[in-house]
């Protein structure tokens, strides 16, 4: 572009030197080509900055890129479709941003709010406290805030971690105490059992002795028949040898 620029001053030295007309004539219709294709350059080189700035996300760099493209007199596509169409894509994006920045810093405004309401809060537990830290800081809430949030945070997690230490506790000692009932009715369920058990086993034991004494009682009583009857029999031989003699 320099070079271009520095093309009539050289233009206007030649003439001035005397330099033939024709000559003069063709230096200054290659120099009006040159301008156009500066102009396209930079119209090219502006259209580039506006896709850039359309597809990233700072407001400010969209609209430096657009008004350096009307500065070339470029212009937003019109009613009959003639005009620059990035710059029309430009203002829509433009507008998209302020909408996505107006919510970011409402979302801001409202995880602000949620946290000091939280922090001043008597009834707040760790876990909404972390909830609202972390929308906070997915926000960007300012530091200093976040930084009160912190310290509220780490005395509710200590006030959580000692409440659930205690509950633990309890939930040992209250299942130690239902082993230690369910132990005691075991034995006494064992107890039971094995009384039961003893009380069957004298029965039996008992009926047996019962069934010896009778079997006992029994075969004395044949024994005592066996031997009458052997008696008597005896007594008969004795007596029929004596009457035969």
């Amino acid at each position: 572009r320099a070079e271009v620029e520095r093309v009539p001053a050289l233009i206007e030295d030649a003439e001035e030197a005397g330099v033939d007309a024709e000559e003069l004539r063709e230096a200054r219709a290659e120099l009006v080509a040159l301008e156009e294709q500066a102009a396209l350059a930079r119209k090219e080189a502006a259209r580039q900055a506006l896709r850039a700035a359309i597809a990233g996300e700072s407001i400010g760099a969209l609209q430096e890129a657009s008004d350096a493209a009307r500065a070339l007199g470029m212009v937003a596509v019109d009613a009959i479709g003639e005009g620059e169409p990035l710059l029309a894509e430009a203002a829509v994006r433009v507008e998209e941003l302020e909408a996505a920045a107006e919510a970011a810093e409402a979302e801001r405004r409202d995880a602000a709010c949620a946290l000091e309401t939280v922090i001043g809060s008597q009834l707040t537990d760790a876990e909404a406290m972390r909830e609202a830290m972390g929308r906070a800081a997915a926000a960007g809430v300012d530091s200093e805030l976040l930084a009160r949030g912190a310290e509220k945070q780490a005395v509710l997690e200590e006030e959580e971690a000692l409440r659930l230490e205690a509950e633990e506790l309890a939930r040992f000692e209250a299942e130690e105490a239902e082993r230690a009932v369910r132990e005691a009715a075991e034995a006494e369920e064992a107890a039971r059992l094995a009384a039961i058990e003893a009380e069957r086993i004298a029965v039996e034991e008992a009926a047996a002795a019962l069934k010896r004494e009778e079997e006992e009682r029994l075969a004395a009583e044949r024994r005592a028949a066996e031997e009458a009857e052997a008696a008597r029999l005896a007594a008969i031989e004795e007596a029929r040898i004596e009457e035969e003699e």
